[in-house]
C-alpha cells in the first residue's frame, strides 16, 4: 500500500492530537505537520506538499474553503467538521470524504477505504450526502472526550452536570465540581447530545437529570438549581424560555 504524507489543519490542539491517535492504526499514513489556521495551513502545505490534508472548515484567519482556494498545490482532502451543512460545498472541492465530529472509528475506516480506492473521475455526492445524514442520525454521544492535564479523558455524559462557555472555551462541569476543557463550541454540541441535555442560555447547556428544582426570578426567567457539589444556579436566557416551557410541558 502506498505511503501518504498527511497534514492536519485544525484550530483546536486537542482535536489534532485525537485525530493523530486515531490514525495510528494506518501505518501508510505518515504525519508530517499541523497548524491551527488557514493562512498558516497554506504556507505549510505549499512547503511540505503532503499527499493528504485533514482539514477543518471553521477556522480563524482563513476558513478551510478559503485556504483551498488560495493553494498553489492541491493535495487530497478529507474534511473534518462539526457541521453537516458544508457537505455539498465539500463535494464541489473534490474531497475524498467529509467526517463529522466527533469522528467515529468505523467512519474513519471507511474514509481510508475511499482514499485507497479513489478514482478522481467518479463522484457520488448523493451517496456521500446520505452517509452524512445517517451519521448525524445515529451519532448521539454517550461520552465525551475532554482535556485532562497533559492528556485526554473519556467522560461519560451521565457524569456531566452542565456545559459552560467561558470566553473562547467550553468547560465541562461534572457533579463533583470538577471542570474539563472541551475543544468544541456549544453550538456544535446540540445535535449530538442526548435528549436530557438542553441549551438554556447562550453560555449554558444543562443536564435536566441534574435539576434539583426550578424557580422563577423577578423577571419571570427560569432559575435552575442543580444538584452538583457546588449547588450551581443557572438562569435561563430570554430567548430560551419558549423551548424550556415545551421541554417542561408547561
Amino acid at each position: 500500500m502506498t505511503n501518504r504524507n498527511y497534514v492536519i489543519v485544525e484550530d483546536e490542539p486537542l482535536a489534532i492530537e485525537r485525530l493523530k491517535e486515531m490514525l495510528k492504526p494506518y501505518p501508510y499514513l505518515i504525519f508530517v505537520g499541523s497548524t491551527n489556521n488557514g493562512r498558516k495551513g497554506k504556507l505549510l502545505i505549499e512547503d511540505l506538499k503532503p499527499d493528504l490534508i485533514f482539514l477543518d472548515i471553521e477556522m480563524p484567519v482563513l476558513n478551510g474553503f478559503e485556504m483551498l482556494e488560495a493553494l498553489d498545490y492541491q493535495p487530497k482532502v478529507i474534511f473534518t467538521t462539526a457541521y453537516e451543512n458544508y457537505a455539498l460545498k465539500a463535494f464541489e472541492e473534490n474531497s475524498v470524504d467529509y467526517l463529522l465530529k466527533p469522528i467515529d472509528e468505523k467512519r474513519l475506516s471507511k474514509s481510508m477505504e475511499k482514499l485507497n480506492q479513489l478514482d478522481p473521475s467518479v463522484s457520488d455526492w448523493l451517496k456521500l450526502s446520505e452517509e452524512i445524514l445517517q451519521a448525524k442520525k445515529v451519532n448521539i454521544w454517550t461520552s465525551i472526550t475532554v482535556s485532562s492535564g497533559n492528556g485526554m479523558k473519556i467522560l461519560p455524559l451521565d457524569a456531566v452536570c452542565f456545559f459552560e462557555a467561558e470566553d473562547k472555551y467550553v468547560m465541562v462541569n461534572d457533579f463533583q465540581g470538577k471542570k474539563y476543557l472541551l475543544d468544541k463550541p456549544l453550538k456544535a454540541l446540540d445535535e449530538f447530545l442526548p435528549a436530557e441535555f438542553m441549551r438554556v442560555h447562550r453560555s449554558f447547556i444543562i443536564n435536566f437529570d441534574a435539576i434539583e428544582d426550578i424557580r422563577k426570578n423577578f423577571r419571570s426567567l427560569f432559575v435552575f438549581h442543580l444538584r452538583n457539589k457546588l449547588k450551581t444556579e443557572v438562569t435561563c436566557g430570554n430567548s430560551y424560555t419558549k423551548q424550556i416551557k415545551e421541554k417542561l410541558n408547561i
